[in-house]
């Protein structure tokens, strides 16, 4: 558990093979491509604390699904460059960078479908790019709940 550490360095676990779950702690950056082509990497979870992104933070990562909490407020460049396995991202409501002026964050992610509340910057930014998007459920408050493949529910 990442709890204490501030910054993850740019390719610090680029190409790992044996990474599969992530809590990242608080960290107020990751570098470029830090998690670059971790192939097992599934799921990690994004805090609010995480404020400076490298140029492709997960690019290519095995990721399946991303959650990220209230009061992240972007999403890096590039950061899930070609996560051809990525099937969801739920996005809180303070989220309104998604990867800076190229507005670039999950090019080359075929399988993605955006999770959050409607009239959002994430519902915004998903119907502009084309990727399908799935309302939150507006009972459930400020969390969202979902099923990713029939397999797993994630809630944030």
């Amino acid at each position: 558990d990442g709890t204490n550490v501030t910054h993850y360095g740019d390719y610090a676990f680029a190409g790992c093979t044996s990474l599969r779950s992530l809590n990242l702690g608080n960290p107020t950056n990751i570098g470029t491509r830090t998690f670059y082509n971790c192939k097992e990497l599934y799921n990690v979870y994004l805090p609010a604390s995480l404020t400076e992104w490298g140029v492709g933070s997960f690019e290519g990562a095995g990721l399946g699904w991303v959650e990220t909490e209230m009061g992240l407020t972007a999403l890096g460049e590039d950061a899930f460059l070609n996560c051809e396995q990525l099937e969801g991202i739920a996005i809180a409501s303070s989220v309104t960078d998604f990867g800076g002026e190229s507005g670039n964050v999950f090019n080359g992610c075929p399988n993605l479908t955006i999770k959050a509340h409607a009239d959002t910057p994430a519902a915004k930014y998903a119907t502009t790019k084309g990727i399908p998007f799935e309302e939150a459920d507006h009972n459930a408050g400020t969390a969202l709940s979902f099923t990713i493949s029939e397999t797993f529910l994630v809630t944030i």
